[in-house]
């Protein structure tokens, strides 16, 4: 595996599960370069590691499986970056900001408000200051993102959940998964067996977690909406079933059922039967609408 550092001049292509197609370049050449990055910006500067290959008709080629956010390492990519990525500089203020701060002049903007106003023609304290909470709030974003794809780096999960998990959950989004990762069984395409192996084999969560114990509950509850179409479960074939799937005697399965109910996530009827509330409401729903018709009808 090789590891580069290079800035993607021009995204190409930007398909499904973040995959791009981008122009990048170093200070010695230009070159293609092919693999997923989330939220990919023109003018950052990236450390990529892959292999290198070559095409036909596009020339020398990098595969990249994994990238990190890198700081530009000459005052060419620190310039690609402020004129293609920050809001309020173009060239002259770019040209300007390397000329007087040098390649430094990202850390300056980010940190030094006010050197940037006393320093850079055309920039008030009031910009510097919108400039600095840009740049921190992007690189913060960044580095979240990859510190998400490292956690969520397993077999079965999307490409994009990271940034899903942003769009939900912000800067917290990291210190949530960890806490309880079947957090991401609520996002589309990511069930229950996806999340136990990152919680159990990757994150270490107990075996008799807790969050364990519902998720396990809610995910044969939908499953068997799907593969049977009933709504209500009973709750002993419930418990055969939970147990099969992560071996919890009754008491957890119990103390999880109960967990649920306090949530407003599942009903317990008294006849021995276990439903989530939220397909009882969509069942509800349904019934009052065909009754309607059926009145409509008489």
């Amino acid at each position: 595996m090789a590891e580069i550092s290079a800035v993607l001049n021009t995204i190409k292509f930007f398909g499904d599960n973040n995959f791009i197609i981008g122009v990048f370049e170093t200070n010695k050449e230009k070159f293609g370069g092919l693999g997923n990055i989330l939220n990919p910006k023109e003018g950052m500067t990236y450390k990529l590691t892959g292999e290198w290959g070559f095409h036909k008709s596009f020339g020398r080629q990098f595969k990249f499986n994994r990238y990190y956010i890198d700081k530009p390492k000459d005052t060419h990519g620190l310039y690609q970056y402020l004129v293609k990525n920050v809001p309020g500089i173009g060239p002259a203020t770019a040209n300007e900001i390397i000329y007087k701060l040098d390649v430094d002049g990202l850390e300056v903007l980010k940190k030094d408000p006010e050197r940037v106003s006393a320093t850079i023609k055309g920039i008030t304290v009031q910009k510097a200051q919108k400039i600095s909470e840009y740049l921190n709030k992007e690189f913060e974003d960044q580095e979240l993102i990859i510190e998400l794809m490292g956690i969520l780096d397993i077999p079965g999960l999307r490409k994009s959940l990271p940034h899903d998990m942003i769009k939900i959950y912000g800067s917290a989004a990291a210190d949530m998964l960890r806490a309880n990762p079947y957090i991401i069984t609520q996002f589309q395409g990511t069930g229950f067996l996806a999340a136990d192996r990152l919680a159990i084999q990757k994150l270490k969560i107990k075996p008799d977690s807790i969050d364990r114990v519902k998720s396990a509950i809610l995910y044969l509850l939908k499953q068997s909406e799907n593969q049977i179409g009933s709504t209500w479960m009973p709750k002993s074939q419930l418990f055969d079933a939970f147990y099969e799937l992560i071996c919890l005697n009754m008491s957890k399965f119990n103390n999880g059922l109960f967990s649920l109910e306090i949530d407003g996530l599942v009903e317990d009827d008294e006849s021995g039967f276990v439903a989530r509330f939220q397909t009882i409401q969509n069942e509800k729903f349904i019934a009052s609408k065909i009754k309607g018709l059926l009145q409509l009808w008489d």
